[in-house]
């Protein structure tokens, strides 16, 4: 497996700045690989984006009393939720259920 290690800054460094510092040009595919990236980057950072995937992952269902639910809010950073009913029975095959 190979890791990929960027800095957090690589994305706001403009292409003066990559040019000074790649010693060999990038390709035409290259650069409209990297221009595809940002732009999806871009994208997911807007409100309605994440607004749209909080509002289908945070859908309550009746199988949630069970399994627990947690509501998050992604834009403002915060969440809410209660863990399952399940998580505090225990079994101890010795004893037996607790």
């Amino acid at each position: 497996m190979k890791r990929i290690m960027r800095k957090k800054i690589a994305n706001k460094n403009n292409d003066a700045q990559w040019d000074t510092l790649r010693p060999i040009a990038l390709t035409e595919e290259e650069n409209r690989d990297y221009m595809k990236k940002d732009s999806i980057r871009q994208v997911r950072q807007t409100k309605p984006y994440v607004d749209s995937v909080a509002a289908k992952s945070n859908r309550f269902k009746p199988l949630s009393l069970l399994t627990g639910y947690t509501y998050s809010d992604p834009w403002n950073n915060w969440s809410l939720g209660f863990q399952s009913p399940l998580n505090s029975l225990t079994f101890n095959p010795v004893q037996g259920s607790i």
